[in-house]
């Protein structure tokens, strides 16, 4: 038995059980599909040409990040997929598992195109996966199939390949991607079920947002209308109130890896901002900015004074890495080094480094006005 088997026995049999238990459930057919699973340093993934049910432990293979074989039994190579699997992991340091599968009706959804797997249907599926997000068509082996995933690889765990099929991403392994599959396999059954009664209705809104709430967190979910007709959900923001706010030590490695940093700074006694997720066909639009100050006005109707804001630079979001201090927020602690003091810096003034906590006072913060109205009470309610 080769060192890398001996080191990483347990994981090659999950991928050998999980590639068996995919062709059990009819989501494979012939040699079509492929999995991957992180191991330190290393991703085993099944090997090319060859049938999930007839997979063995002896038949995983095992690659660096680069695509470099470091283990493949006689006759047998890596699936030629292996490029957007690395791809996903490069982008999503958190994912340990990759499924990639053909299920019959989900590839049926892929075929169809459009976004209708976009939209929440059920609870569980919204919570567990998130939005099955398109993925455009390319030559299946293709790097470009491999960057297709760039722009939708870190908004969900699920996505649907157009033409081709499915693929499901977990940090917590390959059970957890095929259970996932299983889920989003058995919505689109029962999707089916709601068109053919002539009633495929989605959750809405507010639904949604009750949703993913919970007693320390607020969930704000926007769509637009503009002249040219409704671009539907293009902004999600989240507000952790006090109490459900921690701030670690140290942010874990699929956090903030691209930082090289560890932030250590006390519970947040005011409401933070943790995440604000946009469509780039809003970008630019004041649309950011009405979205903040929509959080802000239900923050301070809430009883708050002041608002602390969280950004972190992604490969995707330097358009508003000076969203915050334009808006009026002072950088409170920045994100550089192994030890993180507070930074005094006047609103406006963007660091080289701008990853930091922000806080504005709500009293006091700038007028601003915008063009834009919104179709509910402003600040959430």
């Amino acid at each position: 038995m080769h060192e890398l088997q001996t080191r990483y026995a347990p994981q090659i049999q999950e991928l050998a059980d999980t590639a068996n238990r995919l062709a059990a459930l009819g989501f494979v057919t012939s040699q079509g599909g492929n999995l991957s699973l992180r191991a330190e340093d290393a991703i085993l993934i099944t090997p090319t040409k060859m049938a999930k049910a007839d997979i063995r432990f002896e038949d995983i293979c095992i690659i660096d990040m680069t695509g470099k074989v470091l283990y493949a039994a006689e006759g047998h190579r890596p699936t030629g997929e292996w490029p957007f699997h690395l791809r996903i992991m490069e982008k999503r340091p958190d994912v340990k598992g990759i499924i990639h599968a053909h299920p019959p009706i989900l590839t049926g959804f892929a075929i169809a195109g459009g976004d209708v797997m976009r939209r929440g249907f059920l609870p569980e599926p919204i919570t567990e996966v998130g939005p099955m997000m398109l993925v455009p068509y390319a030559v299946p082996l293709s790097d470009e199939l491999a960057r297709n995933f760039d722009a939708v690889i870190e908004k969900s765990n699920g996505f649907l390949m157009e033409i081709h099929g499915c693929v499901m991403v977990s940090p917590d392994g390959l059970s957890r991607c095929l259970e996932m599959i299983e889920m989003m396999e058995a919505q689109g059954k029962s999707m089916l079920a709601a068109r053919l009664l002539g009633n495929l209705k989605p959750l809405n809104r507010q639904q949604i947002e009750l949703l993913l709430t919970d007693e320390w967190t607020r969930i704000f979910c926007y769509n637009v209308t503009d002249s040219f007709g409704d671009l539907g959900l293009v902004a999600v923001a989240v507000l952790k109130m006090p109490g459900g706010v921690h701030f670690p030590d140290s942010w874990k490695a699929a956090a903030v890896d691209r930082m090289a940093t560890d932030v250590a700074v006390k519970d947040s006694d005011l409401p933070v901002i943790t995440d604000l997720i946009m469509s780039c066909r809003v970008m630019g639009r004041l649309v950011e900015r009405a979205v903040i100050e929509d959080v802000e006005n239900f923050a301070y109707r809430a009883g708050y004074d002041a608002l602390r804001a969280v950004y972190l630079p992604t490969a995707k979001n330097a358009p508003v890495k000076t969203l915050y201090p334009d808006l009026g927020y002072t950088l409170e602690t920045r994100f550089s080094g192994a030890a993180n003091a507070p930074v005094a810096n006047r609103p406006g003034a963007v660091p080289e480094s701008a990853a930091g906590i922000y806080r504005i006072d709500l009293k006091d913060k700038p007028k601003r006005e915008y063009v834009l109205t919104f179709d509910r009470p402003r600040g959430g309610e």
